[in-house]
């Protein structure tokens, strides 16, 4: 287990090194000026030249990318082309408005999801369970962005019921839309694991041995049928959490949520590469970091996992 934790904690190093040279490369390979679009068109041949030079735009590619590496391992992503404000300042004043939301289509997402799967398996080839299935299907597929100006249309729109962008600070209303985008492929996901898992272990012998005992059903299903059929659920939840901070793009972006996601958006467009590059570095650490948590602890709440 040990050798297994250290393997995969190495591997994150060259893995986030490889994003980030990658994302480097496409970023200074794609049109557009960063100078010429921080100027604005109306700026001088001169003026541009001076703005890549003290930029550094103007060295070679191979310099640009030593020198970006080089601060990156001392903790120092850069600073915006365009704000002139250090990247980490930015990232981290914008986590915890990203943090919010993800923990609350998190949070929606388990109760819903984990709710559903249990009547749907309870109440396996009944109405609920086809009518739960269909919703998981189509929830599954609909796509984040649809979804979004789907609910702007009906409940901003039409209804006049919610706003459609931006936040306000202790103003649940602005967070319902954002958090019912990013949650619903995610509610599908879990409805369907739960249902599998309960339906696997719903029959079995220590289930039916909690029920001889005289045991009420609802503890039955919460004590012993539901602890173990939530293992592959938990394993899921921390692999959808790294999902859920990059889905966060999109989403914060159509409702101008002032997050880390709006964050890249804004560095994509002006071609902020500073911005950008360490947007995409943390979305990777926490990925990976996450993954690697999920992994290990996965073998400690299942037994029979056993890695070599």
């Amino acid at each position: 287990m040990d050798k297994y934790i250290l393997r995969r904690s190495i591997i994150v190093f060259p893995t986030a090194l490889a994003v980030v040279t990658l994302v480097f490369l496409i970023l200074h390979f794609a049109p557009g000026d960063p100078a010429r679009i921080g100027l604005g068109q109306v700026a001088s041949s001169e003026d541009i030249e001076r703005a890549r030079a003290q930029l550094g735009l103007d060295d070679p590619l191979l310099i640009q990318y030593v020198r970006f590496l080089t601060r990156m391992v001392t903790g120092d992503l850069g600073t915006s082309f365009i704000t002139h404000e250090p990247v980490v300042g930015l990232i981290l004043s914008r986590l915890p408005v990203t943090l919010q939301l993800t923990f609350m289509a998190m949070l929606l997402s388990t109760i819903v999801g984990v709710s559903a799967g249990v009547i749907s398996a309870v109440r396996r080839n009944t109405a609920y369970d086809y009518l739960t299935l269909t919703a998981a299907v189509i929830g599954y597929c609909t796509p984040n962005f649809w979804l979004a100006l789907l609910l702007i249309i009906i409940f901003s729109v039409n209804l006049r019921w919610l706003p459609s962008i931006g936040k306000q600070a202790l103003d649940l209303k602005y967070v319902i839309l954002p958090t019912l985008s990013l949650s619903a492929p995610l509610i599908a996901i879990i409805a369907r694991l739960t249902r599998a898992g309960m339906l696997e272990v719903i029959n079995s012998d220590y289930v039916r041995t909690a029920r001889a005992k005289g045991l009420a059903e609802r503890a039955v299903i919460s004590r012993h049928a539901l602890r173990n059929a939530l293992i592959p659920v938990v394993t899921v939840l921390g692999l959808q959490l790294g999902s859920l901070l990059g889905g966060t793009v999109v989403v914060e972006t159509i409702f101008s949520w002032p997050g880390i996601g709006w964050l890249l958006f804004s560095g994509i467009s002006q071609r902020d590469y500073p911005v950008v590059q360490g947007v995409v570095l943390f979305y990777s650490v926490v990925f990976m970091f996450v993954t690697l948590a999920v992994d290990i602890g996965y073998s400690y709440l299942d037994p029979r996992v056993r890695y070599e």
